[in-house]
């Protein structure tokens, strides 16, 4: 303050002298045009408030408006609020101010509306007196009208009455009004600010109407209460329906679009469905029939007529869909059209609403039916880019919560698995062979759970189907449902490594079910499973009872759930190199990698950075094979920020940021990774790696790691990808005992073997194979060679894994080669 009545004790003149250009200085201006004003009179505002702060800010902005500069500078509310609170100046001046400035800025009006209690309400009767002068408007602008347009409050019921008798028979209209000059338009925008004044109740809002009378009163309230929610209890009070609120807030919760805090206040309310699940289109059954068993169905069809003016656009029809679905107005064939020919997102949310029937076998059927149409949906997403797969995707999860709801299912996990269960049993009679010419055809599974067509004639099995029973009506019949079987074995493969990552918990009823499945079955029992209060870890029962050697004492029948053990388990179990060996020994081949699974887990210098990891900083990845890896483990593209991994029941989202777009043409600049990080899903705030699950994280590390192995700019970086170096590492380590091979040692990132030619090695990463002394060993493998030979504990295939470990068994057998090129590079 010493240094603002220092600068303001200078003469006027002084202060908007020009200063001579120095044209080598190039901040030389007159004193009054330099950004030092402004430095200043933002500095100025953070002074606690004081009677000497606001004649010192008085005379500033009389100084500055006083100059040749043509750029106005006006007073800050709160300082303004301060000086109308301690008697500074009189209501006649605040008001000529908010007159005479342009401050009506959203910002500064929202500021305003938490001032002091004087101010806002000098600020309420402003309003109101200027709405007055509006209300006498012809087609012409009058001069309140731009400042109506920036408005946030008008508040009392009979301003509100007012507007509608002003609008008269114009429909209300929607979305954002600002650019809109017309009087309909300028009246809407005041409706959409209005709001009750406190203690107001119905009783004002007849005596409103009785004095600006309106046509078709109730149907104009209701239609202001969908307009504008904060109508809602004195139009509930007004027509006699108290159950109001519950259907509005229900075509709300519905509708799609982003929602406010009141919005998320309201549906907790109401439902307990998360309003991020009712954005991505989830529907609660519960809460629709409620609320329109509450309102009956005469009232319930105009609030549905009056659904339009809750949001721009066509977003509410999403709400009036699920609403003809659960009332049954739409017909199931209508919708599954929507969904094959539009692939339409809201009909495909809308299949999982349509009532079922009450009949068991007909519900059964149903259920099934648009179960198995939601796969087909999903299924044939794959033809499209990542972005529309994730929404594609997620369209499916929440049709299938829907559709589960529907059927009485708390859990939509739990329905899927049943649904899976009985796909099998509605086809199990198609393993009864049947007559078809000279053939005899049936379905056949196998040990690993794959269905195939078994074809005999002549007490001979066909290894192919014969020409002649490929146009056959029942042939074609079981072929489709081998297909089928497939899809659903594959399908069941993603969702048991999806129910890892996730930690879902199976009751122990259902675990038995599954493990005795004919698909399913060898699929869950391949795997390693914990109890969900982590005490017991081990293959399912009848796992055990094959291989005898395994551990009976973590009987399943114990009681409890389970869960389908993570890598990070069978660390913290300290058994993982067990489970490793037990699996090589018995040639278990899992549905997909577990128990060599890479891990990943927290570094220190990650805890000490505590929301970003510059583990993989510096790679540089070829853009295309990069988006192509990550979308194949569920991440998306986002055009601003580049990759993305959105979790949706967690409510977080993984992120990575790369110098450069990933969107560039990859011959002009290849990314450069930078880091990677997690954002809250609903604010957007980082998130710590503490607040990540460790399971998250290990998996979020493994796509990446993935990634740029395989999209790394100069090809494969065997460096790169250290957990399958040490997958690798582990394999061999199991396998060397096996063929009592003591000739090598694991060393790093490397095999060191001593053969009877020489000394060799060979990288875990590249399979780049030395001998010592000699140099490079250019063994070319055939990928297609190793399938069958070398045995692999998971059924992913992996050529690299297969190559190396076949060249490392080679060399360490080197004595054993017949292969007379390889025999001339050792000798």
């Amino acid at each position: 303050l010493k240094i603002f009545r220092a600068f303001l004790s200078f003469p006027a003149e002084i202060l908007n002298a020009k200063i001579p250009e120095d044209p080598e200085d190039r901040w030389s201006s007159a004193l009054m045009e330099s950004e030092g004003i402004r430095f200043w009179f933002s500095f100025f505002s953070d002074l606690p408030m004081t009677e000497e702060r606001f004649q010192c800010a008085r005379k500033l902005t009389e100084l500055w408006n006083g100059s040749r500069l043509g750029i106005k500078l006006v007073l800050d509310l709160p300082l303004l609020a301060y000086a109308l609170e301690t008697g500074l100046i009189p209501e006649e001046e605040v008001c000529r101010f908010l007159m005479e400035n342009d401050i009506w800025g959203p910002m500064n009006w929202f500021n305003a509306r938490e001032m002091p209690p004087k101010f806002r309400k000098l600020l309420d009767r402003f309003t109101q007196r200027l709405a007055e002068f509006e209300f006498g408007r012809t087609e012409e602008e009058t001069p309140v009208t731009k400042k109506l347009k920036v408005m946030k409050s008008l508040p009392g019921v009979r301003f509100m009455v007012r507007t509608l008798h002003a609008l008269g028979n114009y429909r209300l209209m929607r979305g954002d009004l600002t650019w809109e000059n017309s009087a309909p338009a300028i009246f809407c925008r005041l409706l959409q600010i209005s709001e009750p004044a406190p203690g107001e109740t119905a009783e004002e809002l007849r005596a409103a109407l009785r004095e600006f009378p309106i046509r078709n009163e109730a149907q104009r309230i209701l239609e202001t209460a969908m307009y504008r929610p904060a109508w809602l209890s004195i139009a509930a009070e007004y027509l006699g329906k108290p159950e109001l609120p519950m259907a509005v807030w229900y075509f709300r919760a519905h509708m799609g679009t982003e929602a406010d805090a009141e919005t998320e206040t309201q549906t907790a309310r109401y439902s307990q469905v998360a309003l991020s699940d009712f954005q991505d289109g989830a529907f609660d059954g519960e809460w629709f029939r409620s609320a329109f068993e509450a309102v009956g169905e005469e009232f319930f069809q105009k609030i549905y007529d009056s659904a339009k003016y809750i949001t721009v656009g066509a977003n509410h029809r999403r709400a009036q869909i699920y609403a003809d679905a659960a009332l049954g107005r739409l017909a199931e064939e209508s919708v599954l059209e929507k969904i094959r020919g539009a692939r339409n997102p809201d009909h495909v949310r809308a299949l999982g609403i349509l009532p079922v029937s009450v009949e068991s076998e007909t519900r059964k059927r149903q259920l099934l039916d648009r179960y198995a149409e939601l796969q087909r949906f999903l299924k044939a997403s794959r033809q499209y880019g990542a972005q529309r797969q994730a929404s594609e995707k997620r369209a499916v999860e929440i049709a299938v919560g829907n559709l589960a709801r529907t059927a009485g299912f708390d859990d939509a996990e739990r329905f899927v698995w049943l649904m899976e269960k009985e796909q099998f049993t509605e086809l199990a009679h198609w393993q009864t062979p049947r007559k078809i010419g000279e053939f005899e055809v049936s379905l056949t599974i196998d040990a690993d759970g794959k269905p195939s067509m078994r074809v005999g004639s002549g007490g001979k099995v066909r290894k192919s189907v014969p020409a002649a029973l490929k146009k056959d009506p029942a042939a074609m019949e079981l072929a489709a449902v081998v297909k089928s079987l497939r899809d659903q074995r594959s399908r069941a493969v993603r969702t048991l490594e999806t129910e890892m990552e996730r930690g879902s918990l199976f009751p122990v009823d259902e675990l038995r079910s599954l493990a005795e499945h004919p698909i399913l079955g060898p699929l869950v029992r391949r795997l390693v499973w914990i109890s969900g209060d982590g005490e017991r870890m081990e293959f399912p029962e009848k796992l055990w009872e094959k291989f005898g050697d395994f551990e009976p004492n973590a009987n399943v029948d114990g009681g409890g759930n389970f869960r389908i053990a993570h890598p990070l388990d069978l660390l913290e179990s300290g058994r993982w190199s067990d489970f490793q060996k037990r699996t090589l020994e018995n040639r278990i081949v899992q549905p997909f990698r577990q128990i060599f699974r890479e891990l990943y887990v927290l570094t220190e210098e990650e805890r000490s950075a505590g929301t970003e990891s510059f583990r993989y900083a510096g790679h540089q990845v070829q853009p295309r094979k990069a988006a192509a890896v990550l979308k194949s483990r569920g991440w998306t593209v986002d055009m601003e920020e580049g990759l993305q991994k959105v979790f949706h029941r967690e409510g977080f989202i993984a992120k990575i940021s790369a110098e450069f777009n990933w969107f560039t043409p990859a011959d002009i600049e290849m990314p450069t990774l930078e880091s990677i990080y997690f954002e809250d899903r609903k604010s957007g705030k980082s998130l710590h790696f503490e607040k990540i699950p460790p399971r998250y994280f290990s998996e979020v590390m493994r796509d990446l790691d993935l990634m740029v192995s395989a999209a790394h700019a100069g090809g494969v970086d065997p460096e790169a990808s250290h957990s399958t170096i040490e997958m690798r590492t582990a394999l061999l380590q199991t396998f060397l005992p096996l063929f009592a091979l003591e000739n090598v040692r694991v060393e790093k990132t490397h095999a060191f073997i001593c053969g009877t030619f020489g000394e060799y090695t060979v990288h875990l990463g590249s399979g780049v194979c030395h001998k010592k002394a000699a140099g490079m060993l250019p063994i070319v493998p055939v990928h297609s060679a190793h399938r069958g030979r070398i045995f692999l504990p998971f059924a992913d295939e992996d050529p690299k894994t297969a190559e190396i470990l076949s060249k490392v068994l080679l060399l360490a057998e080197d004595q054993k080669i017949k292969d007379p090129k390889i025999l001339e590079m050792i000798r």
